[in-house]
Order: C-alpha cells, then sequence, then structure tokens
C-alpha cells in the first residue's frame, strides 16, 4: 500500500490543506451551517457582544424613531396623544425598545452568528416579537394596570384570546423593526455599512428634532393641547 500512498493515493486533504480534514473548509471546524466563507469572514463575527449590543440599540432608536414619527404625522395630524399620552411616554416607547433589544443582541450574539446574515436578522426579529408579547402580556399583571387592551380607549380588550389576537396584531412591527435594526447594526461594522449606520441615525435625530420644534413654534404640544406661548 506504500507505493500507492507515494503515487498520490493517500489520505486526502481538505480545502484547508490539513490532511485528513477532507470535507472540512480554510475557515476551521467550527464554521456554521449554511454559512458561507465571506459571511465567516465578516467582522461581524468578531466584535463583543457588547459592541453588538450599543450597535444594535441605536440602530432600532433611528429605525424606531423614523417609523414612530412617520405614524403619527400620517395617522395622527402630528399628535402623540394617539399613541402616547405625553412625550415622556412617546420616548419610552422608542428608547425601552433599544435597551431591551441590545440585552438580547448581547445575549444572542454568540448563537446568531452562525447563521446566514438574513437568517439571523429573521431570528433575532422574532425573539424580539416575542419578548413584547410576553411582557405586553405580563405587565398588567405585575402593576394591576389596564394594559394594552385598552390602548385604543374604550371599550377595552379584555377577552383572553381577543387581546392574544390584538396584541400579536398591535406588535408585529416589532419583529420587522428589530430584523431591519439588527441587519443596519451588522453592516456598520464594515465601511459602506458605516456610513448608511450613520447616516440613518442622524436623519433620524434631525428629523425628531424639526418635528419636536415645529410643533412647538406651532403653540401646540403634540399631545392635543396648547403651549404654553
Amino acid at each position: 500500500m506504500g507505493g500507492y500512498q507515494g503515487a498520490g493515493m493517500g489520505r486526502g486533504e481538505g480545502l484547508s490543506g490539513d490532511p485528513g480534514r477532507s470535507g472540512e473548509n480554510a475557515l476551521g471546524r467550527n464554521t456554521g451551517r449554511g454559512v458561507r466563507r465571506s459571511d465567516e469572514a465578516h467582522p461581524w463575527r468578531s466584535i463583543s457582544r457588547w459592541s453588538a449590543a450599543w450597535r444594535v440599540a441605536l440602530s432600532v432608536l433611528a429605525i424606531g424613531l423614523s417609523v414612530a414619527l412617520l405614524t403619527v404625522l400620517l395617522f395622527a395630524d402630528g399628535r402623540i396623544d394617539y399613541f402616547a399620552p405625553d412625550w415622556f411616554a412617546g420616548a419610552a416607547m422608542v428608547v425601552v425598545p433599544a435597551m431591551v433589544t441590545a440585552v438580547l443582541a448581547a445575549a444572542l450574539h454568540g448563537w446568531l452568528r452562525r447563521f446566514l446574515p438574513i437568517t439571523q436578522a429573521v431570528l433575532f426579529g422574532l425573539v424580539a416579537y416575542a419578548t413584547a408579547l410576553l411582557v405586553t402580556w405580563l405587565l398588567p399583571i405585575v402593576t394591576n394596570g389596564s394594559g394594552i387592551g385598552c390602548a385604543l380607549g374604550p371599550p377595552c380588550v379584555e377577552s383572553t384570546w381577543a387581546l392574544i389576537v390584538f396584541t400579536a396584531v398591535v406588535l408585529f412591527p416589532v419583529m420587522l423593526i428589530s430584523g431591519l435594526s439588527y441587519l443596519l447594526a451588522r453592516g456598520s461594522v464594515t465601511w459602506a455599512g458605516k456610513r448608511v449606520f450613520l447616516g440613518v441615525l442622524a436623519g433620524a435625530l434631525v428629523v425628531t428634532v424639526i418635528f419636536i420644534v415645529s410643533v412647538s413654534l406651532g403653540g401646540g404640544d403634540g399631545t392635543g393641547g396648547s403651549g404654553a406661548g
């Protein structure tokens, strides 16, 4: 058999060039299933979970602000009281999800990065959506409040199954926003993606400031009342 080995019939080499590792790629034994080489070498895989967390948080903040302002302008005539009783509550509706998704991003970073980018975004969106549903269902029990069932005013949605369906529909955008934000954050570690990331964030902040200033100069407070001046 030694003659055959000398003629090139020995153990096959894998793509790594390491004898005896046939079928494995050059990127190591821990490559996730279905992960391309370009994805395996993406900088997102090498950043810390805390770096991923703040990038996701800022992405959620930017996209969340944009969606919130667009919704207020299109469906609420520029009045935030359709969704929140005051400015503080309105800000909390954007900031709190950003903080929660930051925690999720830190916790899931090591697990998610083994998948393809689009799969990562879908899974992250689903986890964020499930978290929002659980928090929304449990919060009224903990605080003894009325909960999301009264979000649109009386009559409140009180039936258990009706409340589940209502909440699932109302919070569905959470999955879309979280998934898109994850992709935006993931791209921010590259040069081109960083420009998009900063552009979206800056644009959202500028539009928010313009909206607040325009409401103030218009003599209103954005909640249906009139300003002090």
